[in-house]
């Protein structure tokens, strides 16, 4: 679905792009192109970087609580284990989403350099 959602995205950036007639449009339109996708993708990767920060603080936890000789400690590593695997499918979605807006910036490239000079 999230795949589905990139493309819809990059086909409304397509369309808008080819309704532009004026030069300072094209210019206006890029330099907007250029915002959202340094937004958007600040964003992913803050996201990326704070679940990154909550494992290693989970697991500096999990070591604190194995030198306070802790019995129930062989659960949450199994539960941290699970989080682990979902929380790297969530960043591979998240990569496609940077790829994507890879794409739209360099469409807003193309068009700023060959419509906008």
């Amino acid at each position: 679905m999230r795949i589905f959602w990139n493309f819809v995205t990059l086909a409304i950036v397509v369309v808008i792009f080819s309704r532009l007639q004026a030069h300072f449009e094209v210019i206006v339109m890029s330099v907007l192109g250029f915002l959202y996708v340094s937004i958007k993708s600040v964003d992913l990767r803050n996201t990326n970087n704070f679940v990154d920060a909550g494992f290693v603080i989970d697991e500096q936890l999990l070591r604190i609580r194995s030198l306070l000789d802790d019995q129930t400690i062989k659960d949450r590593e199994d539960q941290l284990q699970g989080l682990k695997k979902l929380t790297n499918h969530k960043k591979n979605l998240r990569n496609i989403d940077i790829l994507f807006l890879a794409v739209i910036w360099c469409f807003c490239l193309f068009q700023l350099l060959a419509r906008g000079t």
